[in-house]
């Protein structure tokens, strides 16, 4: 009887493919190579047409494990992509795009002097979100941002999120700690609201990180949220956060929302993304 090998795993496809993306693929089957050391192993990736568009295999001769990538990769969009295809001498696997998970970008809003900004996108399409925060700047020094999702089309302001947020850094004299929890609060704290790191105004002091929020469609669990986010800001300092947090409502969620505890937002990207 054949011995089975197990299928490497391979990173989530982009919205769009470039040639970073398929040397990570090159990378983990190096791994999955490494570990089984099957020379008849080799992995594919074939267009829509039926054409090789990226092929990787053992190089037998130099007595190493070794990867190839044999075509130049041709393809710009997710769609041009139709499987993979792992053949290690005894099994032949399929993998379609399905069964790798798609991020696909739905919404980018561009800050300018908002008091806020918000989704209003999020659909049963998608149970799992992911916001990502580029070079955000406020108005103002000493301020933290702050989320909210909703189920209405809205913000829910009540006291339906739990969190537990934890910012470590460093003002260039002293290491910060601080910490935000709350089982009963009427946001999430995307960054800590302690003063010792909060953002500010200066040359170069922005924040950047992303959060995930999972289950958005379900109509029987809580909502629950992770993140990392990070900061150049007033003081100065420098500080990360690490984010944890629940919405607890049972109804799907279908609104987003972002601010500063005082005055506007003044520039940045906010990126919204949805994963199958």
């Amino acid at each position: 009887m054949p011995v089975r090998t197990p299928v490497p795993q391979f990173p989530i496809p982009p919205s769009e493919y470039d040639e970073k993306y398929f040397a990570e693929i090159i990378r983990s089957f190096s791994v999955f190579l490494e570990q089984y050391r099957n020379p008849e192993t080799r992995l594919q990736v074939y267009d829509n047409s039926g054409s090789v568009i990226v092929e990787a295999q053992i190089n037998t001769t130099s007595g190493k494990t070794e990867v190839t990538l044999t075509n130049t990769p041709t393809v710009t969009a997710f769609t041009d992509v139709d499987h993979l295809l792992i053949d290690d001498g005894n099994i032949v696997k399929k993998i379609t795009p399905n069964d790798l998970g798609t991020r696909t970008l739905l919404a980018t809003t561009t800050i300018s002097d908002d008091s806020s900004i918000a989704f209003t996108t999020l659909s049963s399409t998608y149970n799992t979100y992911v916001i990502e925060f580029e070079e955000i700047k406020t108005e103002t020094d000493g301020v933290y941002l702050t989320a909210y999702v909703g189920t209405s089309g809205s913000a829910d302001t009540g006291s339906n999120y739990a969190q537990s947020l934890t910012a470590r850094g460093f003002n260039g004299s002293a290491f910060l700690f601080a910490r935000n929890v709350a089982l009963t609060g009427s946001n999430w704290f995307i960054n800590t609201s302690d003063t010792s790191a909060d953002l500010g105004t200066g040359t170069g002091e922005n924040f950047s990180g992303s959060m995930s929020i999972f289950s958005a469609n379900s109509t029987s669990s809580y909502k629950l949220m992770t993140g990392m986010t990070a900061n150049y800001g007033d003081t100065p300092h420098i500080a990360y956060n690490v984010l944890c947090g629940a919405y607890k409502s049972t109804s799907a969620i279908n609104y987003f929302r972002l601010q500063a505890s005082a005055d506007n937002l003044a520039s940045g990207k906010v990126k919204l993304y949805g994963i199958k």
